[in-house]
This record gives structure tokens, C-alpha cells and sequence, in this order.
């Protein structure tokens, strides 16, 4: 809980650090936050970066970060599925919402994004592998 506590202290120092916006590279329009708010259509990320739509568990972990980050929500994050877009080493992560079609689709809609830190990304990997977080050895 200790770790957890403090990777999220470290996501909301990252977020509202004004290098972030500056070093968001071709998300950055996705990322101010004069617009942040505004819905785009999943097409427009999956044709300027690798794209990838992530597993439930990181999709459910993804949206507590969003909850988390400046403004706080007090409202139930949008979307359906979570997915990674990633150029030039940055990597921005969002929830997105099925369109008519269901599945990632061009009629698919992110309202919820930010740009993912390192450390994050390796969370995110540790959920892709089962990995709970627990030392090796730890009891229940």
C-alpha cells in the first residue's frame, strides 16, 4: 500500500509539473488542459502512434489513476477499455468508449487521457504478468 501510496504522489507531482505539457511530443494537443477534457476519436491516436488497446485488469488500474490526477474527479472516469499510444518514447495512456461498433473502432471516443511516467509503465507491466505486488514469501 506504502509503494502504491507512493507512485501516486509521484503521477500527480509529474502531472502538474508544467515540463510535462511541454514534453508530451505529438500528444501534447491531446494533453492541454484547456482541451484535456474533450472527447477525440480513437483514430486520431491510432494513426499517429503505436496503438494498443490493454488488458481489464491495467484498464480498471488506469482508471484509478485518472481519478487521481489534478482536478481530482469526484465522477466515475469514461470508457470501456483502456489503451496505450506510444511515438518517439512518450506514451500516453487513455480510457476510451465503444462507438456505434462495438470494439476499438474509428467510432471510438477518448474523453480521458494523460501522459504515463516511467515508473508507471512498469506497474503496468507488472498487471500484464498476474503480478500482485506482493514480496515473495508474504503471507495473506
Amino acid at each position: 500500500m506504502r509503494k502504491l501510496k507512493s507512485a501516486l504522489v509521484g503521477l500527480l507531482a509529474l502531472t502538474v509539473s508544467p515540463v510535462l505539457a511541454q514534453d508530451a511530443g505529438v500528444f501534447e494537443k491531446f494533453l492541454q488542459p484547456e482541451v484535456a477534457a474533450e472527447c477525440y476519436p480513437v483514430s486520431e491516436f491510432s494513426a499517429i502512434a503505436d496503438f494498443k488497446v490493454l488488458t481489464s485488469a491495467q484498464f480498471q488500474f488506469i482508471r484509478a489513476l485518472y481519478v487521481s490526477i489534478p482536478p481530482v474527479s469526484r465522477e466515475f472516469p469514461p470508457g470501456d477499455y483502456a489503451f496505450r499510444a506510444e511515438k518517439d518514447g512518450k506514451v500516453m495512456l487513455g480510457l476510451a468508449s465503444f462507438g456505434q461498433d462495438s470494439g476499438s473502432s474509428p467510432t471510438d471516443q477518448s474523453c480521458a487521457r494523460f501522459l504515463a511516467p516511467d515508473f508507471i509503465l512498469k506497474m503496468l507491466e507488472q498487471i500484464a504478468r498476474g503480478e500482485n505486488g506482493k514480496p515473495v514469501g508474504e503471507g495473506l
